[in-house]
C-alpha cells in the first residue's frame, strides 16, 4: 500500500486536501445517535450548520490525550450511531464531504451513520458505506477528529487496522496538528493540509488491511514534517477525483500493537503464512531424524521456512 504519489488529494472540504471536523462544531447530539430507519443503503442523516471555529490556542500537543494502550478500538459501528467508541480519551464523531462537483450518499458535511450489511459480514451487522459519481475536482472524504480541540498521542500503538470492501482505491490519512492551519485548529500557518497518507486497493470481497505509521508518508506539497503519533489530530477515509466513481465499506477500525505487519490479510489466514513451507518445513524436520542427517540440516529448513513466511 505504498504512499500515491499522484494528483493531490483534497481532503474534507477544503482545499490542499484539510478538514472541518470538529472544527466545525460538534453535532447535536441527536443527530449522531443511530440512524431511526437504518436500512441496507444509508438513508441520508441529518446535516448540520457549521459552528465558530476552535480556539487555535487550544489545539497545541502541550497537553494531549494519552492512549495507554489498553482499549484499541476505534470504531466497530454495531452501535449504529456515528460517535467513535469513548475509549482512552477518545471522543470524535464520522463526517462526511466532497468537492461539489459530483452526487454522493450521504451528501456533502453530513454525519455518517454506520449502514446495515447486506447478509452480514460474519458477526458484524453495520458498517460505513458510501458511493457516488464521477468527481472532477479534488473528490470525497470522511473522517473524525480523535480528541478535539487537543491533540491525541497513540505513540503506544505501531497503526491501525480495519475491515473494507471496494473495489477501487481508497486513501487513508492520518492528520497530525503541524499540518492543519491554524483556522481549523491546528498549528500550520503555510502550505497546510500536507498530510501522511497511503493507498489502499480495494477488491470486491471483504479483508482485513493494517496499516503502519511507517507506511504514511506526505507527497511534498508542504513543509517536510516526521510523522509522529504523539500529536495526532484526525483520521480520514477518502477518494481521490481520479479515483471516482467509488462504492466502499468500512469496518471494524482498531489500533495495532507496534509490531503489527501492513498490509492486506486474508480472512481465512489470519497470521498470513504460507502453510505449504510449514507442511513442507514439518516432513523435512521429520525425515531428516529418521534418516539421521544432521542438525543443521533440519536448522536449515527452518530458515527457509521463516524466509518465505516474511517474503509471503
Amino acid at each position: 500500500m505504498a504512499p500515491n504519489t499522484g494528483r493531490r488529494g483534497m481532503e474534507l472540504g477544503h482545499g490542499g486536501g484539510g478538514s472541518r471536523l470538529d472544527a466545525l462544531g460538534a453535532p447535536p447530539r441527536s443527530s449522531l445517535d443511530a440512524h431511526p430507519r437504518p436500512t441496507a443503503e444509508p438513508v441520508g442523516p441529518t446535516k448540520t450548520e457549521p459552528a465558530p471555529l476552535v480556539d487555535p490556542a487550544l489545539a497545541n500537543c502541550a497537553n494531549p490525550i494519552v492512549a495507554e494502550g489498553t482499549n484499541s478500538l476505534i470504531d466497530d459501528f454495531e452501535d449504529a450511531n456515528a460517535r467513535i467508541a469513548p475509549l482512552e480519551g477518545r471522543a470524535g464523531s464520522w463526517r462526511i464531504f466532497n468537492d461539489r462537483t459530483g452526487k454522493q450518499v450521504p451528501e456533502h458535511a453530513s454525519v455518517w451513520h454506520p449502514a446495515l450489511i447486506p447478509g452480514g459480514r460474519g458477526s458484524s451487522r453495520y458498517a460505513l458505506h458510501t458511493w457516488g459519481g464521477v468527481f472532477e475536482s479534488w473528490g470525497v472524504t470522511g473522517g473524525f477528529a480523535l480528541a478535539a480541540p487537543r491533540c491525541y498521542d497513540a505513540s503506544v500503538y505501531g497503526g491501525v487496522k480495519f475491515w473494507a470492501k471496494g473495489p477501487g482505491r481508497v486513501m487513508f490519512s492520518a492528520k497530525m496538528t503541524q499540518v492543519i492551519p491554524v483556522e481549523d485548529g491546528g498549528t500550520c500557518r503555510e502550505k497546510c493540509y500536507d498530510v501522511h497518507r497511503t493507498a489502499i486497493d480495494l477488491t470486491k470481497r471483504w479483508a482485513e488491511y493494517t496499516i503502519a505509521w511507517r507506511d504514511l508518508a506526505q507527497q511534498g506539497l508542504g513543509p517536510a514534517v516526521a510523522f509522529d503519533a504523539k500529536s495526532l489530530f484526525e483520521m480520514a477515509f477518502f477518494v481521490d477525483g481520479e479515483d471516482t466513481p467509488f462504492n466502499f465499506w468500512i469496518d471494524d477500525l482498531s489500533f495495532v500493537p507496534r509490531a503489527s505487519r501492513s498490509g492486506a490479510v486474508s480472512a481465512i489466514d489470519p497470521l498470513n503464512m504460507s502453510w505449504g513451507w510449514f507442511l513442507q518445513m514439518v516432513l523435512s524436520l521429520s525425515n531428516g531424524w529418521r534418516r539421521h542427517r544432521s542438525l543443521g540440516a533440519s536448522l536449515w529448513s527452518l530458515v527457509v521456512f521463516a524466509s518465505a513466511c516474511k517474503e509471503s
